[in-house]
């Protein structure tokens, strides 16, 4: 295996950042106001966001590491994976409409009115805590498995 990018790949990523920069800056000038760019003025549908939930969930550790925790030791980790369906059918039909009644803005913003500034602060330094430990769980468990 290859650890050298070729032509074709630059070129696919550059096509990528390229695209992405049109996208955003096509998008941008109708951006007038944070509610605007965070909540799409509710126009969003829960399905959509029940989907983008999903994948927010679904990383490279779900496809690699339970399968094979699956085929080396039990199947614990397939009880977690059935479960996602009806937990996103809860949370399109009922968190997200009450999310949309309670909250303005961001759950970060309700905690900080609810419970005050630290909350706020200690939630969302916990939340960016959590996502760098998933990606060091990711970048830890992707070589070893790759190796022949």
């Amino acid at each position: 295996m290859s650890s050298v990018l070729h032509v074709v790949d630059y070129l696919i990523i550059l096509v990528f950042l390229t695209g992405s920069l049109v996208f955003g800056l096509v998008f941008a000038k109708s951006q007038k106001t944070t509610q605007n760019y965070f909540l799409a003025k509710g126009k969003i549908p829960s399905w959509a966001l029940g989907i983008s939930l999903l994948a927010t969930l679904i990383s490279s550790v779900t496809f690699l590491a339970y399968p094979g925790t699956g085929y080396s030791s039990n199947w614990i980790l397939l009880v977690q994976g059935l479960m996602v369906p009806i937990v996103l059918l809860v949370v399109i039909w009922f968190i997200v409409p009450l999310f949309r009644k309670v909250i303005n803005l961001s759950t970060y913003e309700y905690f900080e009115r609810r419970f005050g500034s630290f909350a706020r602060y200690y939630s969302s330094l916990a939340f960016v805590l959590r996502q760098f430990s998933g990606m060091g769980t990711v970048f830890f468990y992707w070589p070893f498995h790759w190796k022949k």
